[in-house]
Parts: structure tokens; C-alpha cells; sequence
């Protein structure tokens, strides 16, 4: 269904948080970026501890450079889905990107916990090296290369340190 006719559906049934859900989706897919955060947030009116569209509006908001309500949008969509995978690791991406390595640690570690993931133990080696904490960012590096045996530059890093190089 195309954006326009999503839209249709939504405004005629206006208190359906679905049609506006479905709407934001289809408009991230078409690259209506503005059109999606609207839908999203039209959305959350109607059902504010939807999770999910709490983590889709904050992938939005990123993309259009509004990072510091894209973590707010995550904060929440983490307390009303402790369970989103993918909105920790966003949540701990965007806090890594911004240097907050200490407050990046407890979305990332989290993200681990539900399903560990090469990438993620990735970020949080990284973060543990940033704050001086390096034995345990070599151990994430090994979880990293346990779950992820081919992650390039964990596995360069691994090497070199393994070589003394």
C-alpha cells in the first residue's frame, strides 16, 4: 500500500495507532523521512507505551540529525519494552557516538544479555578501553570473536596484541 493511501486509512480511522504505525513504516521504506516522524508520532498520541514505535520514530529522528530526542524516544521505548533488542543497541550506539562511554555500557551490556551479538561486544570493548577498564574490554573483544569469529577490525586488533605488534 502506498504512503498516500495509508494515510487515507489512518484519517479515517484516526484513533487506530496501527493504520499511523503501518503509515510511518511505509514512509521510512519510501524515504519520506518527515512524513514518517509525523506518522510515528501520530501514533504515540493514540499509544504511548508502544515500544516499538517509540524505537522506529527514534531510527527517524537519528536519520534527520535530532539525536538528543531520538535518545529520549529510546529511553522509553526501553522502559516500556525492556525486552526491544534493537533499541538498547541503538540507545548505546548513539551514546558511544557521543563519547558517553559510561552511560553507553548499560544499554550495550543489556543488548548482550537478550542476544549476544559480535557488533555489540564490539562497542562495548571499545567503551571499556575508552574508560581505562582494559582487561575487561579484552574480554569483550574474545565474546566479540566468539560470537563473531570474522568481525575485521576485533579480529586485527586480536592479532596484533596477540603478536605484540
Amino acid at each position: 500500500m502506498e504512503p498516500a493511501d495509508l494515510r487515507r486509512r489512518a484519517e479515517a480511522e484516526p484513533g487506530n495507532w496501527a493504520w499511523w504505525f503501518r503509515l510511518g513504516v511505509r514512509c521510512d521504506v519510501c524515504g519520506y523521512d518527515r512524513l514518517a516522524v509525523q506518522a510515528f508520532k501520530r501514533c504515540l498520541l493514540i499509544a504511548p507505551r508502544n515500544g516499538l514505535a517509540r524505537y522506529e520514530l527514534a531510527k527517524m529522528l537519528v536519520g534527520t540529525d535530532r539525536e538528543e530526542e531520538a535518545e529520549v524516544q529510546l529511553e522509553e521505548a526501553t522502559r516500556v519494552r525492556p525486552d526491544l533488542w534493537e533499541a538498547w543497541v541503538l540507545l548505546g550506539y548513539l551514546r558511544t557516538d557521543w563519547g558517553r562511554w559510561e552511560e553507553a555500557l548499560p544499554a550495550l551490556r543489556r543488548a548482550v544479555e537478550l542476544r549476544p551479538d559480535g557488533d555489540v561486544f564490539w562497542e562495548i570493548a571499545k567503551c571499556l578501553w575508552q574508560t581505562e577498564r582494559y582487561a575487561e574490554g579484552d574480554r569483550a573483544l574474545e565474546a566479540c570473536l566468539r560470537w563473531k569469529p570474522n568481525h575485521v577490525p576485533a579480529r586485527e586488533l586480536y592479532l596484533s596484541l596477540a603478536t605484540g605488534r
